[in-house]
């Protein structure tokens, strides 16, 4: 395939992505290809400060299939980078980081990441950078003296060191040490005995901040539900005036309703989503805060954003149900896992 037709069709067929972030302009991306396997696009930044404040000086992007560091051979390369292209433009959009760096042992990846550079208008390929000085910054120098020779380097056209730099905004820092309050807040939500006081701490901390955003790539929502007396119910403790819990893949909300103790059948149905009324990337905020989970020994993601408690979100109806759960009925009638 010539560059210039594979360049077009990677404006027209990335898989739908979502995204959590992992750290202070640290961020990763899933995806699932047509045959069902994972990807996931993982983005490492190197940060430094000064009198301006914090700022991305350099990312390492790495992507993997199945978790699998090397190109499938499954036919599908231009989907998946198309689904790269699509991270690397929600990333560089929030950060602009002077220097991206594609590290990979694997030639065939390494030569669509060349032909994937092109996409993005604002960098520049920089195929001999070993040799040319990426832009003379101190820091810069020290970070890519250490990037392995065959990686693929981009840097930003418009960088000048010291004077464009794009800096983080403070909040994303302040009071990092001064934590206990929101995790505290974040377990009560999590065990379901929180109190409003809890969820102004969520939404207000400064720390919460940078997951105002909404994850990329969404477009449908989950929520469980149970149904009780021929009507479809919310379950109590995941909803309030302010906002109402989703999960941004039914696998999260299968893992809300196996969680609770309560009879019935349960339910997942699906929404569209509206980016509009987001309010709160939950999932982001609590596994950033706990990398283990904090005191959840069997937890499992529930992929929990907070949305605007409209009246769409805050209702349901049995023809939104696209699941039963374990614990209802599957199409055919015979109990067990639903179509999820």
């Amino acid at each position: 395939m010539r560059a210039q037709e594979f360049l077009a069709e990677l404006w027209t067929q990335p898989y739908e992505l979502t995204s959590r972030v992992t750290g202070p302009a640290n961020l990763e991306y899933y995806f699932d290809t047509k045959d069902n396997r994972s990807g996931r696009i993982v983005f490492d930044s190197f940060l430094d400060s000064d009198q301006g404040g914090t700022h991305v000086v350099l990312v390492m992007v790495h992507f993997y299939i199945d978790n699998l560091y090397r190109t499938s051979g499954k036919g599908d390369a231009v989907a998946i980078f198309s689904t790269v292209v699509a991270a690397c433009r929600d990333y560089l959009r929030r950060y602009r980081p002077p220097v991206v760096v594609f590290e990979t042992d694997d030639d065939k990846k390494r030569n669509l990441y060349v032909k994937l550079s092109g996409m993005f208008p604002d960098y520049v390929l920089y195929p001999n950078w070993r040799k040319d000085p990426v832009v003379g910054d101190e820091i810069l120098d020290s970070l890519t003296d250490g990037v392995p020779e065959d990686a693929v380097v981009l840097h930003r056209r418009d960088y000048v060191p010291e004077k464009t730099r794009v800096y983080i905004e403070d909040e994303l820092h302040e009071n990092t040490n001064d934590l206990d309050s929101l995790k505290e807040a974040c377990e009560n939500w999590m065990e379901m005995y929180f109190d409003a006081d809890d969820i102004n701490t969520i939404l207000t901390h400064p720390y919460s901040q940078q997951f105002k955003q909404p994850p990329a790539g969404i477009e449908k929502l989950y929520r469980g539900l149970v149904v009780a007396g021929g009507k479809v119910k919310a379950v109590p403790g995941k909803s309030n005036r302010k906002f109402v819990a989703y999960a941004t893949h039914p696998y999260g909300a299968e893992a809300f309703l196996a969680s609770l103790d309560v009879g019935g059948r349960k339910v997942i149905i699906e929404k569209q989503f509206n980016p509009a009324d987001f309010v709160l990337d939950f999932t982001g905020l609590y596994e950033s805060l706990f990398p283990q989970h904090g005191i959840h020994n069997h937890y499992e993601t529930e992929y929990e954003v907070w949305m605007r408690a409209t009246r769409y979100y805050q209702s349901a109806s049995e023809q939104e149900i696209v699941s039963d759960t374990a614990w209802g009925q599957t199409d055919d009638g015979e109990p067990g896992r639903g179509n999820l």
